[in-house]
């Protein structure tokens, strides 16, 4: 359980605002759905949830203590540190740790103070070997990558591309990332498997701040000209 927190990409069409493009920032909420449905939210850029969107995958009932099991030698990070190399065993009783970033005292309210576990194997364990994944971790991928389907409310696909871009997110109580943009080109898929997950999504502004958006960067814990410009959208 958790919470997460990105800065997402908005486009407002004919140079209209934000306001005026979504009219509305609820967030729809979906079940027993088509892609029909869901492709028009698609071409609009507005964030959805479906509800039951995990139905019938192999990876549905995965929780912490089956990943834990299935995966004991692989090694995973705890987010808001220097180091991105694999520290922490994934057979050891990480789930206890709950430690807060260093300026969670000065993030905004609502912000998570907690730092979550992150697991990026799937994708970077080739090219980033230094990281330390832990023992076989090319064997650990494919199971990982056979384990992944493509939902019921998106067009049949090839599933590999899926699974070798993944990644998996752990979070102790009051713990997630930081608010943020990520580089990803293409249309994002996030699963809560278990326990319950909050995202808060934000549109840039007209003028983007030429500092960035690292993680937490926005909420101005270490810049005080930043405070204040952190407004969640959805």
């Amino acid at each position: 359980a958790g919470s997460a927190q990105l800065v997402a990409v908005g486009a407002a069409a004919g140079g209209s605002t934000p306001e005026a493009y979504y009219r509305t920032f609820d967030t729809p909420a979906l079940e027993n759905t088509t892609y029909a449905e869901v492709r028009k939210l698609l071409l609009q850029g507005r964030p959805f949830v479906v509800l039951d969107g995990a139905k019938g995958l192999p990876m549905e009932s995965w929780d912490c203590d089956f990943v834990k099991q299935q995966f004991p030698d692989s090694r995973i990070r705890q987010e808001g540190s220097q180091s991105d190399v694999n520290s922490i065993k994934m057979s050891s009783d990480w789930q206890t740790m709950v430690k807060p970033f260093k300026a969670a005292a000065k993030f905004p309210p609502g912000a998570p103070t907690n730092r979550p576990f992150y697991w990026d194997i799937a994708k970077a364990f080739d090219q980033e070997k230094h990281r330390k994944w832990g023992k076989d971790p090319k064997t650990v991928v494919s199971k990982i990558v056979q384990s992944t389907a493509v939902p019921y409310w998106l067009p049949e696909q090839q599933s590999v591309g899926m699974g070798r871009s993944s990644e998996m997110w752990f979070h102790p109580p009051g713990a997630g990332a930081p608010a943020h943009m990520d580089p990803h080109c293409k249309t994002t898929v996030s699963y809560c498997f278990s326990g319950r997950r909050k995202w808060r999504m934000m549109i840039p502004p007209a003028e983007p701040n030429p500092q960035g958006y690292f993680d937490g960067e926005i909420y101005g814990a270490s810049d005080p000209s930043r405070r204040g410009e952190w407004q969640p959208t959805f």
